[in-house]
């Protein structure tokens, strides 16, 4: 279980830097240079959301919802015995594996945590 949410954190905080990403080539492909906020990542996004034509929900809410789900799994592999997630995987013979243990979940709570 602690696998599969961490898993799901991880997607939803890779969700909330599309919208800098999409404001960036939109800018490109009309021909504008970026602006600085673009260069800042996820802060980058919030400020284009509090400025310009997005929803500030729109990036908050996956990098909130990411942030808690992905500590949520970092405390269960904390207190529990490891999970483990084996997904296939297109190279010949190849697999993608995801453990999460005590020592993972160590590591990974501070990236984890939205500050």
């Amino acid at each position: 279980m602690s696998a599969i949410l961490v898993l799901i954190g991880i997607a939803l905080l890779m969700a909330s830097g599309l919208p800098a990403l999409l404001e960036g080539r939109r800018q490109k492909a009309e021909g504008r240079k970026a602006p600085l906020h673009q260069d800042l990542g996820q802060s980058g996004a919030l400020l284009l959301s509090a400025f310009r034509f997005l929803p500030s929900a729109f990036c908050l809410l996956p990098l909130i919802a990411g942030s808690i789900t992905g500590l949520a799994g970092c405390v269960i592999g904390l207190v529990s015995a490891p999970a483990q997630i084996t997904l296939p995987w297109l190279v010949p013979g190849g697999a993608m594996h995801l453990r999460v243990d005590a020592l993972s979940a160590f590591f990974a709570a501070p990236v984890l945590r939205w500050s």
